[in-house]
């Protein structure tokens, strides 16, 4: 079993972007208590994703590196194909991911599919941690309206996994507004090998 949680929330759209005003201890302290019950529950893995900002993987990360026997990925929500939401690089934050004990994986989730491949090559260049990479459909989300977007990205979802998986990613699936149709396209192309 996994266990799935997503970065703070605060519903004013911070975390889209990461500015929460907040600094590397004070995330920490606010995901101290529910990180405590998840990493105490009956899961396998944690799945630390959507983070937007480099002081909440920090925060995360030294959460995790208390918690004997825990392990988890990490994934980012990324505005470019370098970048962090927050500005950060996305390098960097692998950087720490590399440096913390019982981090199964490291990846990129919720951002436009055309960066993925971008991201990938960031990502190799600063570890050897297995990487995972599941976009979102390339709308964007207006956090003050709550709704999506623009139009979905014009993906050949089938095509794009292989070449995912030929760039390095162990772990392909898709995000928000992706659905069966396109998993299953995934799959197939990646079955067929």
């Amino acid at each position: 079993r996994v266990l799935f949680r997503s970065g703070a929330y605060l519903a004013d759209g911070s975390e889209y972007d990461g500015r929460y005003g907040l600094s590397s201890r004070e995330l920490e302290d606010f995901h101290r208590e529910r990180f405590r019950i998840l990493a105490q529950s009956d899961v396998d893995l944690l799945a630390l994703e959507t983070i937007p900002s480099l002081p909440e993987v920090e925060a995360l990360t030294r959460l995790l590196a208390v918690e004997e026997g825990r392990w988890a990925w990490i994934s980012f929500s990324c505005r470019d194909g370098r970048r962090l939401a927050d500005g950060s690089p996305v390098a960097d934050a692998a950087r720490v991911c590399s440096r913390t004990p019982r981090i199964a994986g490291v990846g990129v989730n919720c951002m436009a599919p055309e960066h993925v491949a971008e991201l990938l090559g960031e990502l190799r260049s600063a570890t050897s941690l297995p990487l995972l990479v599941y976009p979102n459909s390339g709308e964007e989300y207006d956090a003050s309206r709550k709704a999506w977007t623009g139009a979905s990205a014009v993906v050949d979802w089938g095509a794009a996994s292989a070449a995912w998986v030929s760039a390095g990613a162990s772990v392909v699936g898709g995000c928000c507004r992706v659905g069966p149709e396109q998993i299953t396209e995934m799959r197939a192309h990646l079955v067929r090998g």
